[in-house]
């Protein structure tokens, strides 16, 4: 891998953006990469939380324009189309896996870039961490799932702000807007301590919450009651939800979850 690494250890599957000389630039490579690792995570039955960080001062630079400035605009046309593709692969599997992702953010996040940050879960930013897209600033719409996190995250108006207007949100406006989770003077340390505290936790009822929280806002209230119904019937039967249960209920002890 030339562009991320992957560290797996007490259930946690660590995912380091590895380009710092670059800013952390998402360039072909960068997505095949990232996807590789994704999907490594996805499938592991031994990852049970990922935590994303990344090298250097920056999170990420967005994309990597000095890869797209020697290519005309068809040539450029069909690059981009090649790594949104794999790009956007890897985020769908982000979103839906099972396992909760937890993003530690200890600089800048920019462009198709930010789209990992509203991927996760769980984001950790120092004071250092800042948000912002320059799409329109330089003629081109968005990737990165941006247009459809956002809104969601934040709403409406303000992603039209920081579209439109090219917006920066500093990071205690990213807190107090909903963007990250929580400001930590060490966000990797603190996002490192969640990630472990998740890595115990019933992974399989984790990734149902995750997907049912997402699909609330397209769903009828009928068929998300319905879908609730299953998910909760099926974790009630599992290994998890019996363990659960009698942890709280007989032996009042700590939980003692097998995760998938």
């Amino acid at each position: 891998m030339k562009t991320v690494r992957l560290l797996v250890e007490d259930g946690v599957g660590t995912i380091v953006l590895d380009r710092p000389a670059s800013q952390n630039a998402i360039d072909r490579v960068f997505t095949e990469e990232f996807l590789s690792v994704v999907t490594a995570c996805d499938e592991r039955e031994d990852v049970r939380c990922v935590l994303i960080r990344a090298d250097g001062p920056m999170f990420t630079a967005g994309g990597d324009l000095s890869s797209f400035r020697r290519l005309d605009g068809p040539e450029l046309s069909d690059l981009l189309r090649t790594m949104t593709t794999t790009y956007h692969e890897a985020l769908q599997r982000l979103s839906r896996m099972d396992a909760p992702v937890v993003a530690a953010v200890d600089g800048p996040a920019a462009g198709g870039g930010l789209g990992i940050v509203l991927a996760a879960d769980v984001v950790i930013a120092s004071s250092r961490s800042n948000y912002t897209l320059g799409y329109c600033a330089l003629g081109l719409t968005a990737d990165g799932g941006t247009t459809w996190f956002l809104p969601r995250i934040v709403g409406l108006r303000l992603a039209q702000r920081m579209f439109l207007l090219n917006e920066q949100l500093d990071a205690d406006t990213a807190l107090a807007v909903g963007l990250v989770s929580e400001l930590a003077e060490d966000a990797n340390d603190r996002a490192r301590e969640l990630a472990q505290r998740l890595a115990s936790g019933p992974t399989a009822a984790f990734g149902d919450i995750k997907r049912l929280l997402q699909d609330a806002s397209t769903t009828s209230l009928g068929d998300h009651l319905d879908a609730e119904a299953r998910s909760v019937c099926r974790a009630a039967g599992s290994r998890d939800g019996l363990e659960g249960i009698a942890a709280f209920l007989d032996e009042r002890r700590p939980p003692n979850f097998e995760g998938r």
